[in-house]
């Protein structure tokens, strides 16, 4: 039996990599790992021809299932071995010298040869034949000297970078008095006891890589889908509706859950493999999942690792969910853009509650407990989370009322800009100049606010502008209504008051003016200011119309001694300089 599973490992090895080179794009479009390439083809068929194997020799022999159960435990364990050597091996034989750790490939590959011998070995049953079980047994020692010679060896041959160099002497050291133990101790007789040490070491060796393979593989595959790394990723978020840019935040929870189970199926197989009894195994894996008692509070791991990964996935599903609503579902609603925000924003809270209430329910939370937990509340908010519960139910108030919302050019206290988002806690403003200032949203209720885009983007523009004394007011007048007529910006069509002009006020050095107009989008009122200025300069200068600036008379009693009398040159302009008589 020994002797056909280990043709069919063979065969399902060599087979599965006979086929890789035809599954390679295949799996290379579905999944771009560079552990699995190949080491997929070669587990699979492995696993399939082994299990063909085992259930052929159930029916042809009329075996039991316990008869050849650990045998198919074994082929699963040569298939987890040839994924094992086969991402090494690639890693190893494409690693450049100096960039990483560099292994000999042929010590590797002995050491990896030796270890399944003695897994074999040390699992055969040969009590019923004498002679051949001392044979096994002289066998036995033979290869745990090999594996312990092997392994010095190959510790001793392996090239550290420069970041590990410090490293290299302790491990040489360390590996050498374990295999001296190791030897000591076979050679003295306790053969079982140095199997014992030398499979709990390479099994947990096996095992810490397996854990990095698996958190490697969760990180790749369910992290992947955070960014969308691989092409089958970007396929998968575009059939999902998810923008490049947007990612889903309950992702690294699942990721975080995934991986902690991960931890503890290894932590339960590092105790099996160092002997802990079926009874305290039992007992610890009654533990964490019906959980131990901590006064009369009952913890359970396994059922608040559970809730965690429910409200993880829960958060997931909300998110995609408001983005669907706010770009898909919604996109031809009849509702104001105002309504849909607040309709995406509600229903994210809502979504996020139930999953909370999910995630404590399989956790095991008991909400008979809930009158304790408000009261604990109301002394936490009477003491310091006033200020959080005001912005949260004035952030409610704003969603609800919508006074403010996103887009409006709002103005409060000394901050002006636009709208940029209104989250739970506060809303993020926008200013001109693109800074981004964070106003709470008690003070936007509390506080006297200008919205200067509340119901529409209508707006009026006031340009103020003088004439020198002496002008054609009518003719001022004619020219400015002109200028605003010109400008499309400006609503001339009745929907607003007409633009106007204004003759406020004899000035001190002109004659005071005033256009207002109403603006389509106020957005605009500085481009339009800008471009009405440039038209008045025109018009003005084409009709000779001049714009005064303020003058100012200086007249100096005596100058200093030593210094000239100012001659005929001309003053600077504005300023009349006069000597007194």
């Amino acid at each position: 039996m020994l002797l056909i599973l280990l043709i069919l490992a063979g065969t399902g090895a060599v087979g599965g990599l006979k086929l890789f080179p035809l599954l390679q794009n295949r799996i290379a479009s579905y999944l771009d790992l560079p552990p699995l390439e190949k080491g997929l083809p070669a587990l699979t068929i492995s696993l399939a021809t082994l299990t063909s194997g085992a259930y052929f020799l159930h029916v042809t022999q009329k075996t039991q299932p316990p008869v050849y159960g650990p045998w198919l435990l074994l082929s699963v364990g040569l298939c987890c071995l040839s994924l094992f050597l086969f991402h090494l091996r690639n890693q190893l034989e494409t690693r450049e010298a100096g960039a990483g750790v560099v292994v000999p490939l042929p010590l590797f590959r002995a050491l990896v040869l030796l270890c399944v011998l003695l897994f074999l070995l040390t699992h055969l049953d040969a009590s019923d034949f004498a002679a051949l079980a001392t044979f096994l047994e002289i066998v036995r020692s033979v290869v745990v000297t090999a594996i312990c010679l092997t392994g010095c060896w190959l510790v001793w041959s392996i090239k550290l970078p420069d970041t590990l160099i410090r490293y290299r002497k302790a491990m040489r050291l360390g590996m050498t008095a374990i295999a001296a133990a190791l030897l000591i101790i076979e050679l003295s007789g306790y053969a079982n006891f140095s199997s014992f040490l030398l499979i709990g070491l390479l099994g947990t060796v096996m095992m810490a890589y397996l854990l990095r393979f698996a958190l490697f593989f969760i990180d790749e595959v369910i992290g992947g889908l955070f960014t969308g790394k691989y092409p089958w990723q970007q396929r998968l978020r575009r059939k999902l509706g998810l923008p490049s840019q947007n990612n889903l935040m309950g992702i690294t929870w699942i990721r975080v859950t995934v991986k902690l189970l991960a931890w503890a199926a290894t932590f339960m197989l590092f105790l099996q493999l160092w002997g802990l009894s079926d009874k305290q195994l039992t007992k610890i894996r009654t533990g964490l999942i019906d959980g131990f008692g901590i006064g009369e509070l009952i913890v359970s791991p396994a059922r608040i690792l559970l809730g965690v990964f429910i409200f993880a996935c829960g958060w997931t599903l909300v998110s995609w969910m408001k983005m669907q609503l706010e770009r898909r579902w919604l996109e031809n609603a009849s509702f104001s853009l105002s309504a849909k925000e607040t309709l995406v924003t509600m229903t994210g809270y809502c979504g996020i509650a139930v999953a909370v209430i999910f995630g404590l329910s399989v956790a095991g939370f008991s909400f008979s407990n809930l009158a304790v937990i408000a009261g604990a509340l109301s002394v936490g908010i009477g003491f310091g989370m006033q200020n959080i519960v005001n912005n949260f139910v004035s952030g409610l108030i704003i969603l609800f009322e919508r006074p403010v919302k996103r887009g409006d050019w709002i103005s409060i206290g000394n901050t002006e800009g636009y709208v940029q988002k209104i989250s739970v806690r506060s809303t993020l403003i926008q200013t001109f100049d693109r800074s981004d200032v964070i106003v709470p949203n008690s003070e936007l209720i509390s506080n006297q606010v200008t919205n200067m885009t509340l119901h529409d983007n209508f707006g009026r523009l006031i340009v103020p502008m003088g004439v020198a004394y002496g002008s054609d007011t009518e003719l001022v007048r004619t020219i400015l209504l002109e200028i605003a007529a010109g400008i499309k910006e400006v609503v001339n069509d009745g929907s607003a008051p007409k633009p106007q002009v204004l003759f406020l006020a004899f000035g001190d050095s002109a004659l005071n003016f005033e256009l207002r107009c109403h603006l389509r989008n106020i957005d605009r009122r500085l481009n339009v200011k800008s471009e009405i200025n440039y038209e008045i300069d025109r018009a003005f200068r084409k009709h000779n119309i001049s714009m005064p600036f303020p003058q100012r008379d200086l007249y100096i009693k005596e100058f200093p001694r030593g210094m000239n009398t100012p001659g005929a040159g001309e003053p600077a302009r504005g300023n009349n300089i006069h000597r007194a008589g």
